[in-house]
């Protein structure tokens, strides 16, 4: 008993003497799994149960900047009230701005409370649904399904909320698609959140996302859209198709002109990658493109993350392949915004002149390219020096070009002269 009365005595006098606090209750933190590992002590549940109930009384007991919630053990033993008595103390402890990370193995019951404490708080600015798990899984043994209960909560502590600034959702499907849907659409809704960041599967979210960008809340600023070439599956494809058709089919489509919408489309060579892969990314590309063409302040990102050394980890697919798809890509979207290139190349993944090439032509192509970043890390003559000196050519007349991050490149003489002179020409033109 007295090893398990030190951790916990250890715990308390930790978070209460942090001015600054980040505390992440986790089967991955050594010592909470040493607080509910001690032999003899969880005969029944009851045990554990207290013990789970003295960590969140010390926590609730303390000032935080940040609290993590991963895979809490005993946390389902927890009642309804007990629950409501941690949040409750966590309400009356606040003074200062709370970040929030809340991940999908926690029972729903948590959920339900965390909507209350949304809508009540009165420090918490920034919000985390970090939820793991690849989307193309069919195992899915992390997964805990949010009940109706906790679905209607978490909406209602989204629209209640006044001073949430930044709600961050990654990798869910289904229920949080209800949530955001009936917190940012509905006809009482959210009217704090200034920065929406939504990641991994965007699926059930093209009804909404017009709404989103049309939404007659004013603080809403910012919306980013973070998607990977191959977690894109059909059913993403006609979410796309459909984010279009409601922007072709709404009688107003008036974004906020203040308002940024940024898709950042990842394609990664080191995933596993199929020609199918390349069709859907391609698709989607083309839907976004349409709404575009509709509604000006839709931004797009494209980066390609490319580790050259013959095929990737999977074996399916050759390097070659995914530069190809990139290339055509680029050279096919011509409402690009920011292209980011990350190449980690062995000496023998020589960077192909026709790649390169299509590469440059879609560049030029694209008017509205602001930023241009482009990392390197390899063997020197992994990439022709004449591939630099034409991209450098390609953009000596790009006007709307703002930044051109370029470093680690190894570059030659004569790359960098080529380099200097585009620098040059540019800063005539804006003299």
């Amino acid at each position: 008993m007295g090893s398990s009365e030190d951790t916990l005595k250890r715990f308390a006098e930790h978070f209460q003497t942090q001015l600054s606090t980040v505390i992440r209750l986790s089967n991955g933190v050594r010592e909470y799994n040493r607080f509910f590992e001690i032999p003899g002590e969880f005969s029944d549940l009851s045990g554990q149960q207290k013990r789970v109930l003295e960590v969140l009384q010390a926590i609730g007991n303390c000032k935080l900047d940040h609290l993590i919630f991963d895979d809490v053990p005993g946390a389902e033993l927890l009642s309804s009230e007990e629950w409501d008595s941690f949040f409750s103390s966590l309400l009356s402890r606040q003074s200062s701005s709370l970040e929030i990370t809340l991940r999908c193995t926690l029972h729903s019951t948590v959920y339900t409370h965390v909507g209350a404490f949304v809508a009540k708080s009165s420090t918490l600015e920034e919000l985390w649904f970090d939820f793991p798990g690849d989307v193309r899984s069919s195992v899915r043994t992390t997964m805990i399904p949010l009940s109706n209960a906790a679905v209607r909560a978490l909406s209602e502590g989204l629209v209640h909320t006044k001073c949430l600034r930044k709600l961050n959702v990654f990798n869910r499907e289904g229920e949080m698609a209800d949530v955001l849907t009936s917190a940012f659409t509905g006809d009482v809704r959210n009217t704090s959140v200034e920065f929406l960041r939504l990641s991994g599967s965007l699926e059930r979210l093209g009804i909404a996302l017009p709404a989103l960008l049309t939404s007659n809340n004013q603080n809403l600023k910012e919306i980013r859209l973070f998607l990977k070439w191959e977690e894109v599956t059909q059913g993403v494809v006609d979410e796309f198709r459909m984010v279009a058709e409601s922007f072709r089919t709404r009688e107003s489509s008036v974004v906020d002109a203040s308002r940024n919408v940024f898709l950042h489309f990842t394609c990664n060579s080191k995933a596993k990658f199929t020609e199918d892969d390349g069709r859907r990314a391609l698709s989607c590309l083309d839907s976004w493109a349409d709404a575009s063409e509709l509604v000006p302040m839709l931004k797009t990102n494209l980066k390609l993350n490319f580790t050259g050394s013959g095929r990737g980890e999977h074996g399916n697919v050759k390097q070659g392949d995914v530069k190809g798809w990139f290339s055509h890509a680029v050279n096919r979207y011509t409402h690009l915004n920011g292209l980011q290139i990350m190449l980690w190349w062995s000496s023998d993944a020589v960077m192909d002149m026709d790649n390169f090439l299509l590469l440059c032509q879609g560049i030029q192509s694209n008017e509205s390219v602001e930023s241009l970043d482009i990392m390197y890390h390899g063997s020197q003559t992994s990439v022709d020096g004449k591939c630099w000196t034409h991209l450098f050519h390609c953009l000596r007349h790009k006007r709307h070009l703002k930044m051109l991050p370029f470093g680690d490149t190894n570059a030659g003489d004569e790359t960098f002269r080529s380099l200097m002179d585009l620098t040059s020409q540019h800063l005539l033109e804006k003299c």
